[in-house]
């Protein structure tokens, strides 16, 4: 399937149940909620982002396959993102961009066991001197 043909029916899926328009760095989709009230979220993602997910995660070109759909209505209303994480997932968000990944685990070290669970050799951290 060609790359721009993924993402316009991306288009034609979202505007069977929203409306879907095209925006810088993704798309507007309006609906409406449980409680009848019209929403609009910004789901941040990019025709080669979108290529990318549909295709290496469902192996098809169908955004019916993928769980797009209820992500985008179960955004929480202090949301006004749904920003796709380059790793196959959507976090709603305040701002279009995802704060930075700041995890730092600390010192560790690795461990190798045989087949009875003792421990046959360590590697620790280290600070390259």
């Amino acid at each position: 399937m060609k790359f721009d043909r993924l993402w316009e029916r991306l288009f034609e899926y979202v505007n069977e149940w929203a409306s879907a328009r095209e925006v810088p760095g993704g798309i507007e989709v309006t609906f409406r909620t449980a409680q009848g009230v019209t929403r609009t979220v910004e789901v941040v993602v990019t025709s080669a982002e979108w290529d990318d997910y549909i295709s290496t995660i469902y192996g098809t070109g169908d955004p019916r396959a993928t769980p797009f759909r209820e992500k985008v209505l179960a955004t929480p209303d202090t949301a006004r993102y749904l920003v796709y994480d380059g790793t196959y997932d959507w976090q709603p968000s305040e701002a279009r961009e995802l704060p930075g990944d700041d995890f730092n685990p600390g010192p560790g070290e690795w461990v190798v066991e045989d087949a009875e669970g003792n421990v046959i050799d360590r590697f620790g951290d280290f600070n390259g001197d």
